[in-house]
C-alpha cells in the first residue's frame, strides 16, 4: 500500500511541473539545444555556401555540379528526418544528440578531404546523418519531451542557435579557412564541435520527465509511427502546409547556398560572410519576437 501511495505522490509531483519557472530543468535542455543548433546550422545549413565557394575555387568544379550534391544532401536528409522521432523513442535524446554531433563532426572533416565529385556525395551522405541529428526535427522532438505549455517558446529560443550559427559560425569558418586552408579548417571545426558539444550533452541531458497529458498508460493506445506517416501523406491539410514550407525553403536554400560564391568577386570572401551574418541576424529578431506570442496562438485551428 505504501508503495502505491508513493507512486501516486511521484506522479502528482510530475503533474505539478511549472514550465515557466527558471529553475525547471527543461530550460537547461533549451540551452543544450541552442548549442547543438549553432553547430548544426553553421556546418549543415549555412556551411553549404562556404563549401560550394571553396570547392569551386580549389577544383574548378561548376556551381551546378556542387549544388546538385547539395540538393542530394537535403533530399537524403529529409528522408532521414522522418525517422528521428522513432530513433529518439528507442535510444533516448542523449544518445541521439551524441550520435548527431559525432556524425556532423565526421562529415565536415570528410568534406575537407574531397577531391573528386563522387567523394562529395559520400561526404553529403554523412552530413545528412549529422543534419538529421542536430537540426529542427531532433531539437523540436527533444524539447517536446520536456515542454508542454511552453513548448513553442522553448523551441523558438533553442532555434536562435541556428541563426547564431550563421551570424558567428560562417564568418569564423571563413576566417579559419583563410588562416589554415580548407581541409585543416574543417578538421579544426570538427574537433571544436566534438570537444564543446559532447560534454555539454553528457552533463545536462538526462531522462525526460514523465509527460502529463495522457499518462504513461495512454502510450499503448497511441498509433504507431508508420501509421502516423501513412495518415499524414493522405491528409490534404498536412500536404498543403508541407508544400508551402517546402517552397519557402526551396527559395531560401537556393539563395543562401550560392550567396558567398556570388558575392565573393564583388565584395570579397570576408564581406560575403558578413552578408550571411546580417541575413541570419534578422532571423534572430523575428524568432525572439514570435516566441513571445506563439504559445498564445491556437495551433489546432479550432
Amino acid at each position: 500500500m505504501s508503495g502505491n501511495r508513493r507512486s501516486r505522490l511521484d506522479a502528482s509531483s510530475h503533474h505539478a511541473i511549472d514550465e515557466s519557472s527558471i529553475r525547471y530543468d527543461g530550460w537547461r535542455i533549451v540551452a543544450v539545444c541552442f548549442v547543438v543548433a549553432t553547430f548544426g546550422w553553421a556546418f549543415g545549413f549555412y556551411g553549404q555556401s562556404v563549401y560550394l565557394a571553396e570547392l569551386h575555387r580549389q577544383h574548378g568544379w561548376s556551381a551546378s555540379l556542387i549544388s546538385t550534391a547539395t540538393t542530394f544532401f537535403y533530399l537524403f536528409g529529409a528522408l532521414l528526418v522522418i525517422f528521428v522521432a522513432e530513433t529518439i523513442k528507442k535510444f533516448g535524446p542523449r544518445n541521439c544528440l551524441l550520435a548527431g554531433t559525432v556524425a556532423m563532426a565526421a562529415a565536415i572533416v570528410l568534406m575537407g578531404q574531397v577531391d573528386a565529385p563522387w567523394q562529395l556525395y559520400l561526404a553529403d551522405i554523412a552530413l545528412s546523418f549529422g543534419w538529421a541529428g542536430t537540426s529542427l526535427a531532433m531539437i523540436s522532438t527533444t524539447l517536446g519531451l520536456w515542454f508542454d505549455q511552453k513548448r513553442g517558446m522553448a523551441i523558438s529560443l533553442a532555434l536562435n542557435g541556428a541563426s547564431f550559427g550563421g551570424v558567428a559560425g560562417v564568418p569564423l569558418l571563413v576566417m579559419a579557412i583563410g588562416q589554415f586552408g580548407f581541409s585543416r579548417a574543417l578538421m579544426l571545426a570538427g574537433a571544436v564541435m566534438v570537444v564543446l558539444v559532447i560534454p555539454i550533452v553528457l552533463i545536462f541531458v538526462g531522462p525526460p520527465p514523465l509527460r502529463l497529458s495522457g499518462g504513461p498508460s495512454s502510450t499503448g493506445d497511441a498509433p504507431s509511427s508508420s501509421l502516423i506517416r501513412a495518415r499524414a501523406f493522405r491528409d490534404i491539410g498536412f500536404l498543403s502546409v508541407s508544400t508551402a514550407f517546402a517552397l519557402v525553403l526551396f527559395a531560401q536554400v537556393g539563395f543562401i547556398v550560392h550567396l558567398i560564391a556570388f558575392l565573393d568577386p564583388v565584395i570579397g570572401r570576408s564581406g560575403a560572410a558578413v552578408a550571411i551574418a546580417m541575413l541570419t541576424a534578422m532571423a534572430v529578431v523575428g524568432r525572439v519576437l514570435f516566441s513571445t506570442v506563439i504559445d498564445r496562438l491556437n495551433h489546432g485551428g479550432e
